[in-house]
């Protein structure tokens, strides 16, 4: 994620942007390749570039559409989708976390993970994304921020090992 990025999503976050409106600026890049093609293209003017903007958008996000092809930053949309999306989580105390596992958590463990992390973090909630990995061979891998917690059989067995090889 370059600054540029990480700029452009503060500004979106600045602006206030509808969070649903930009998931719709996002399905219609992702439906229409061909689209983001034209706005990359150095072959396309700017002026032509702009046209095709202003007769897809209307409102706030025509303009900020409007400066990232100005500044040649279309290519970098998605990106700075997913990183307004993470600056927006942070701004409401939300704390993204990726839980790996083999089997599923039950509601009951769910929220015992949920809790643990608010309590941790101190955070109001938890947006946690799960993610299935069959390697893990048992248990689970909490992934957030800059920790990971591993409660996994591979991951037990690799500290063991490693354990036992310093010895």
């Amino acid at each position: 994620m370059t600054q540029k990025t990480i700029n452009f999503a503060r500004v979106l976050l600045e602006l206030g942007m509808d969070g649903s409106k930009l998931q719709e600026v996002r399905q219609i890049f992702a439906d229409n390749p061909l689209l983001v093609d034209a706005l990359i293209c150095p072959v396309v003017s700017k002026k032509e570039k702009l046209q095709v903007v202003d007769r897809l958008f209307e409102g706030e996000i025509k303009n900020f559409l409007k400066v990232l092809c100005e500044n040649d930053g279309i290519d970098e949309l998605f990106e700075i989708l997913d990183c307004y999306e993470k600056m927006k989580l942070e701004a409401d105390n939300v704390l993204c976390a990726t839980l790996v596992y083999v089997t599923p958590p039950d509601a009951e463990q769910k929220k015992k993970i949920e809790d643990f992390l608010c309590k941790k973090y101190n955070r109001t909630s938890v947006r946690l994304d799960m993610v299935k990995d069959e390697s893990l061979l048992g248990g689970f891998v909490i992934k957030t921020m800059d920790r990971e917690y591993d409660w996994s059989l591979a991951g037990r067995h690799r500290m063991m090992t490693q354990k036992l090889v310093m010895r």
